[in-house]
């Protein structure tokens, strides 16, 4: 019960911060399939950073042809990054392709680098960048098979010729771009050096995170062991059953004395070992031949052995042996 609360809370926590981070991340996310035909204008709403996706779905629709525009400040230039690219692949892009054109018109001129028709076997950079401040996306489907498609990152931008950026504005590293100073430290690396986000890069975070995890589940688990153990040892507390020497201790009631609850009992000692008994085997007087006639003793309970017997005069004789090995002769009158 304790450890499946724990968990519980844990698995609540961390849904909690994990989602407030992603919630105060200044990037917005938006679905192309859900804006054909539209314009996402990142001056006037105020967005340095969009996240753009091709469809909320698991899959994206057959039979597309969906064209969205998006438009930076004036002063400002559009940085494109593919985080994820599922299109469908087919030979030279001919069936399911996106296009990324450069300029204000829908006709233009795909952007510097890159392939005119985007699909799965395309050879992508790290970052490809608009000339002036808008771009159109283009994206075609066929009506057969369908993927998860892509997701991009549109960064707002600056250049300087002084290489200088303002106060507001974060200046990367490698290429020296201006970006918001908003975008730092939002999971979403808007440097194509990652030098805008924090030391720890997200596999650390989250290796940090589950390491957490598993260390307050063992702490737990320690927790709730000493507990049952605790209980159990209680529980056999109960029932006293102790052994000294030869002395049994048992719990019983005495109602004489309130303050006791324990009686003693004493073990009888152990009986002293049987001693054998010895009884004289009786021999008939006056038949008995010379001095060998002896008083013979059988001892109890050792059984005399006969071990053999024959005829002397008129009286048959018998030899018995005693425990001592000493045989003696007895006559014995068969009446």
């Amino acid at each position: 019960m304790m450890l499946s609360q724990g968990c519980t809370f844990i698995g609540i926590f961390l849904t909690f911060v994990f989602g407030w981070t992603r919630a105060q991340s200044p990037s917005k996310r938006y679905y192309m399939d859900d804006l054909c035909g539209h314009s996402i204008d990142m001056g006037t709403s105020g967005l340095e950073s969009v996240r753009l996706h091709l469809t909320n779905f698991q899959y994206y629709h057959s039979s597309m042809d969906c064209v969205l525009r998006v438009r930076v400040p004036v002063d400002k230039r559009l940085q494109v990054r593919f985080l994820a690219n599922s299109i469908v692949n087919s030979v030279n892009c001919t069936q399911d392709f996106l296009s990324i054109l450069d300029g204000n018109e829908p006709t233009g001129q795909p952007l510097r680098d890159l392939d005119p028709r985007v699909c799965w076997s395309s050879i992508l950079k790290s970052s490809y960048v608009t000339s002036g401040d808008q771009a159109h996306f283009r994206f075609v489907s066929d009506a057969q098979d369908t993927s998860e498609g892509f997701r991009l990152l549109l960064t707002a931008f600056r250049e300087d010729p002084k290489q200088t950026c303002y106060d507001s504005e974060f200046q990367c590293r490698s290429n020296r771009r201006c970006i918001s100073a908003s975008l730092t430290c939002d999971n979403y690396e808007d440097c194509t050096d990652g030098s805008d986000e924090c030391g720890l890069s997200t596999g650390a975070i989250i290796g940090i995170a589950i390491g957490t995890v598993v260390g307050v589940i063992i702490i737990i688990c320690i927790i709730a062991c000493c507990c049952c153990h605790r209980r159990r040892k209680r529980n056999a507390d109960s029932v006293k059953h102790l052994s000294y020497e030869n002395h049994e201790v048992e719990v019983v009631p005495v109602p004489e004395d309130i303050y006791s609850d324990v009686h003693i009992v004493k073990q009888a000692p152990p009986s002293p070992p049987i001693q054998p008994i010895i009884q004289p085997l009786q021999v008939h007087p006056g038949h008995y031949h010379g001095n060998d006639a002896q008083a013979v003793y059988s001892y109890d309970p050792y059984h005399v052995k006969m071990e053999a017997a024959e005829v002397t005069s008129q009286n048959p004789q018998i030899w018995i042996t005693t425990p001592s090995d000493e045989s003696r002769t007895s006559y014995y009158i068969d009446y």
